[in-house]
């Protein structure tokens, strides 16, 4: 219940430039079923998104939200366009994202309004991000489950070389993530 409920009103801040947006890129790289298909914004289609809006959702059909598509935040393209919003998009793990907004969050829907390029939204030095949260590097991992913590590392995690193998037994549900900078992201299906 509470999962629907983000996404209801995840939905509803995803339309509007001024609010926190909390989803990540579309497009030709998104998601399965978030290409929006044409001026339309079917399901069905795919690609390049679906037809031009404005940021409160103006121009979108009722199961799309009206994002930049491009990874910059419009800098490389300035229009937004409607993108479709999959009914299961909730269902996804948890992940660290950078927001248009220069703030990380914690989203398991990443379907646009999100900067994915080098050294955006950069975390306070020796430490990195976890949804919003920083965490120490080399003492703590990112853990996403139905929010985000910095759980101090195991001991064999601080090993020379330690990758994931050394936070198992993870979870069913949750999966590991070295991540470039070396930190460690478990990430858990919230549903």
């Amino acid at each position: 219940m509470r999962t629907i409920l983000f996404l209801a009103v995840f939905a509803l801040a995803a339309c509007d430039s001024d609010a926190e947006h909390e989803d990540g890129t579309g497009g030709a790289g998104s998601p399965a079923g978030s290409g929006g298909g044409g001026s339309g914004g079917s399901p069905a289609g795919g690609g390049e998104g679906g037809g031009m809006c404005t940021p409160d959702g103006g121009g979108c059909d009722a199961q799309e939200v009206c994002v930049f598509t491009d990874g910059t935040c419009g800098e490389g393209d300035p229009s937004r366009h409607c993108e479709y919003y999959p009914p299961t998009c909730g269902e996804s793990p948890l992940q660290t994202v950078c927001g248009c907004d220069g703030m990380t969050r914690a989203a398991n829907c990443v379907i646009g309004d999100v900067d994915t390029r080098p050294g955006a939204c950069p975390p306070p030095e020796g430490q990195f991000w976890c949804g919003a949260l920083t965490c120490d590097q080399g003492q703590q991992y990112c853990r996403l489950e139905t929010e985000a913590s910095c759980d101090p590392l195991p001991a064999a995690c601080l090993e020379p070389g330690a990758d994931c193998s050394c936070l198992e037994p993870i979870n069913g549900t949750c999966m590991c993530d070295q991540k470039d900078d070396g930190h460690l992201e478990v990430s858990c299906y919230t549903i």
